[in-house]
C-alpha cells in the first residue's frame, strides 16, 4: 500500500497542521472522547466513565490528550506511540506530577508487543496508519484483561470524506464496517458492535460556534467507523493471525 512510513510522517509538523496544540480542538476532542466511552459502556456493561481501580492502554496516544483523558477518569494509564517526538511532547503537554504517573512507551503497532490485562484498550483514529490493520486488532484484542474492552475508531472506506475529500498519505488502511465487523468476529469476543456512525452528528451545534475547529477537522467530517470488542473471561489472549 501507499503512504509514508510512520516513524517518518509523526514530527511535529503532523500534529501541529491537523491542530492537536489548538485549544478549541482539544475542547472539541474532549467532547468526542465522552461519547466513545458513553456509546462503548452498554457493550461493556459497565460504566467505562469510571476508571477506579482499572488499567487502560492508550494505542497510539499520540500527543497525550487521550492519555490525560483516560488518567482524569481513574485510570491507571499506559500509553504508546510509534513517534519519539509525540511521547516526548506528551510528556511535555502534561503537568510532570501527573505525566509521571503515565507509563509511557514509544512503539510500533505493525511490529512490537503490546502490554497485556487491561480493562480497557484504546486506539483512536491510529489503525488507518498500520500496514497490517488486521494482526493490529489482534494485538489490541490480546492486550486485554479477562472481561476488558476494547473501543477502536478509524475512518469509513465508504464515509463522504474518504471517497470526495482529500486524502490523507498517512492512512494506508481504511476498510468498510463489514471488513471490521467480520475481522472482529474472528477473535470470538464476548460481545461487539460494529456501527458507521457520523463522526461529528453529535458535536454539530458546537462546531458551529466554533469555526475554528470545524476548519481543522473538515478531512475528518462524514462517516466514522465506532467498534466495541469486550473479551471472554477465558479467551482474551489469542495469538495473532
Amino acid at each position: 500500500m501507499e503512504g509514508k512510513p510512520m516513524t517518518d510522517a509523526y514530527r511535529r509538523e503532523y500534529y501541529a497542521s491537523r491542530g492537536f496544540f489548538d485549544e478549541g480542538t482539544i475542547r472539541y476532542g474532549r467532547k468526542e472522547k465522552l461519547f466513545n466511552l458513553q456509546w462503548a459502556s452498554p457493550w461493556a456493561k459497565r460504566n467505562l466513565l469510571n476508571g477506579e481501580s482499572k488499567r487502560a492502554l492508550d494505542a497510539g496516544c499520540g500527543v497525550g490528550h487521550n492519555a490525560r483523558f483516560l488518567q482524569e477518569l481513574g485510570y491507571r494509564v499506559t500509553a504508546v506511540d510509534v513517534s519519539e517526538y509525540a511521547v516526548q511532547a506528551a510528556r511535555e503537554c502534561i503537568p510532570t506530577s501527573l505525566a509521571n504517573e503515565i507509563e509511557w512507551r514509544v512503539a510500533d503497532l505493525d511490529c512490537d508487543t503490546l502490554p497485556k490485562g487491561f480493562d480497557l484498550v484504546i486506539c483512536w483514529e491510529v489503525l488507518e496508519h498500520v500496514r497490517d490493520p488486521r494482526a493490529a486488532l489482534a494485538k489490541l484484542y490480546s492486550a486485554l484483561a479477562p472481561g476488558g474492552t476494547l473501543v477502536v475508531t478509524t475512518p469509513n472506506a465508504f464515509g463522504l470524506s474518504h471517497l470526495l475529500g482529500p486524502r490523507d498519505p498517512t492512512h494506508v488502511s481504511v476498510h468498510s464496517s463489514l471488513w471490521w465487523a467480520r475481522e472482529a468476529r474472528r477473535l470470538r469476543p464476548r460481545r461487539m458492535a460494529c456501527r458507521a456512525m457520523m463522526f461529528w452528528d453529535h458535536m454539530l451545534p458546537w462546531l458551529r460556534s466554533h469555526p475554528r475547529v470545524l476548519v481543522t477537522q473538515v478531512p475528518l467530517l462524514g462517516f466514522r467507523i465506532r467498534l466495541v470488542m469486550v473479551a471472554k473471561s477465558s479467551d482474551a489472549e489469542l495469538p495473532l493471525v
